[in-house]
């Protein structure tokens, strides 16, 4: 037998002829070669153990598993049984990864001993492969790092397409549940469990899959969802009440700080534009934030576009090189209203080390460290969800809040309109 490979993909069919040969080539198309992909046939009666097979007399990597069928939870454990690989992402039959989805999140557990799984953002489609919504994971439940438990308690995080884990991890858990009650929620009962066993998680904020939603997809049935999550919750709070009971606190906290944080938001950007009023030239085009209630969230995407007009003056005002710290959605949301007032920012940020030299919109991605290399001390503005842990990375090295450095502390849902024309 050949040596191990690195990754394992495991898809679990049954009857998913009409995506199952586009999936396979999706996998097959990794710029991560070291793979191998387990097809679990779960007693499909259509003509998926025939694509299957012709994908494994094309390609050695692939191997078909037949099985009688016992449902989505017990085709992926059957698979990560045999799998050789030391990391491993589920992938199924209609869901596509991109080309970049093993290498990028290979990279953070290769470099990250003590992160067990890695999640990505992504993109949802539809039966034909339309796109039919830009983003699949909403990042912002990541903000500050809150433990895996939280996460999983404040609904679905995220599909079972979407992670990369440590194989021996996920065999360490248990693997997934094999009652067919469960199927829609068997993988966030397995995150559960590596999240009572202490797992820690890295996200990255690139799209790198795409989950097929449609009317008949296990999702799509509510019903049967929202007694599978019950199930679910229920045995999580019989077998481990304590931590279910710290983590259900935790999802009380931070729906409390986001209410905080939105209202927070509105008092900066108010307090940014009155400030700037009194020195801005007549010429100026004003933004108004109207106070406007909790509950509406167009004023609070409005609200934090003002934000940004502001941000782009102060930055303007200090006459320094900006420098966005994060990457991501909001980093280049930042980016497109500075370029559209002042010129935009000299290089992003980005903690993830296999980023760096690389490019957003054209501007460089640097490393934490180029900050104190730099000829001239740049002006920071943090667009990351987690600014809680990167503003004391930018205090150990000098930088002052409100002085070196601005949090544009809003989420990542601005449209992509450009700014009006802001003045110094």
């Amino acid at each position: 037998m050949s040596a191990a490979p690195t990754f394992t993909v495991i898809v679990p069919c049954f009857n998913g002829a009409a995506t199952l040969d586009e999936t396979l080539g999706s996998a097959r198309a990794q710029t991560a070669t070291d793979l191998e992909i387990l097809v679990v046939d779960d007693g499909s009666t259509d003509d998926s153990a025939a694509i299957a097979d012709r994908h494994a007399a094309a390609d050695d990597r692939v191997r078909v598993v037949r099985e009688t069928n016992r449902g989505v939870g017990a085709a992926r454990n059957a698979g990560l049984a045999l799998a050789r690989g030391r990391y491993v992402s589920f992938l199924d039959a209609d869901d596509l990864l991109e080309p970049e989805k093993l290498a990028r999140q290979g990279q953070v557990l290769d470099a990250e001993p003590g992160v067990g799984l890695v999640i990505c953002d992504g993109r949802v489609i539809d039966a034909a492969g339309r796109e039919t919504w830009p983003t699949l994971v909403d990042l912002r439940r990541f903000a500050g790092h809150p433990p895996l438990l939280t996460i999983c308690l404040a609904g679905g995080p995220f599909p079972p397409v979407v992670p990369l884990a440590r194989t021996a991890l996920v065999r360490a858990a248990g693997g997934f549940d094999e009652d067919r009650r469960v199927s829609g929620w068997a993988d966030i009962a397995c995150w559960m469990r590596l999240a009572l066993a202490g797992l820690d998680y890295h996200v990255l904020p690139d799209r790198l899959v795409r989950y097929r939603s449609t009317s008949t997809s296990m999702s799509a049935d509510a019903v049967a969802m929202r007694a599978a999550a019950t199930q679910v919750y229920t045995t999580l709070f019989a077998t481990h009440p304590a931590d279910a009971a710290r983590a259900l606190l935790a999802v009380h906290e931070r729906v409390r700080d986001l209410e905080c944080a939105r209202d927070d938001l509105r008092s900066l950007a108010t307090r940014l534009l009155q400030e700037r009023a009194t020195v801005a030239p007549p010429a100026a085009t004003p933004v108004v934030v109207t106070p406007v209630p909790a509950a509406d969230m167009t004023a609070h995407r409005r609200d934090a576009e003002a934000l940004v007009h502001a941000l782009a003056r102060e930055s303007a005002g200090r006459r320094r090189p900006v420098w966005i710290w994060g990457a991501g959605a909001a980093g280049r949301q930042v980016q497109a209203r500075l370029v559209a007032a002042r010129g935009g920012a000299a290089a992003f940020v980005d903690s993830d080390p296999s980023r760096a030299g690389t490019a957003v919109e054209g501007v460089t991605i640097r490393r934490p460290a180029d900050l104190v290399r730099a000829e001239a001390r740049p002006y920071v503005i943090v667009a990351s969800m987690h600014a809680t842990a990167i503003l004391p990375v930018l205090t150990t090295m000098g930088w002052r809040e409100g002085e070196d450095v601005l949090v544009a502390d809003f989420e990542p849902v601005l449209p992509a309109a450009p700014a009006p024309e802001v003045a110094a």
